[in-house]
């Protein structure tokens, strides 16, 4: 059997180097090391989880009591719509509803005397 014996790091690193020390490595060379210290995690497969770091716990503690303090300060904004139980029903469902209202805001002053006229039954 043959066992594959992953590199040294820092064998890795002396690799890597450019030939001048003051110049930094290539991409090629970047890709090469990043695929010679990852193995086969380089290449992950479907489903495969690849962990890129840690978050801090100070971190993730900040982020909760932010999410917390959002759900608090939502929670202030709700307000009540307001329901008039002596108005009239002249819908049948919400979006009929709100259609009734944009009608009555634009229209509404054109149509009020027949609509008296059909509610006293004089309408011709």
């Amino acid at each position: 059997a043959i066992f594959f014996v992953p590199p040294r790091e820092e064998d890795l690193r002396a690799l890597c180097t450019s030939s001048s020390p003051s110049s930094p490595p290539s991409k090629k060379q970047k890709q090469w090391y990043q695929r010679r210290v990852r193995g086969e995690s380089f290449y992950p497969q479907a489903g495969q989880i690849i962990e890129t770091g840690r978050d801090e716990l100070s971190a993730i503690d900040k982020m909760a009591a932010d999410v917390e303090r959002q759900i608090t300060k939502r929670s202030k904004f709700s307000r009540r719509r307001t329901y008039v139980d002596d108005a009239d029903i002249s819908y049948i469902n919400e979006r009929n509803k709100k259609f009734n209202e944009k009608c009555e805001r634009f229209y509404g002053s054109y149509t009020e005397e027949i609509r008296q006229n059909l509610e006293r039954g004089t309408a011709l």
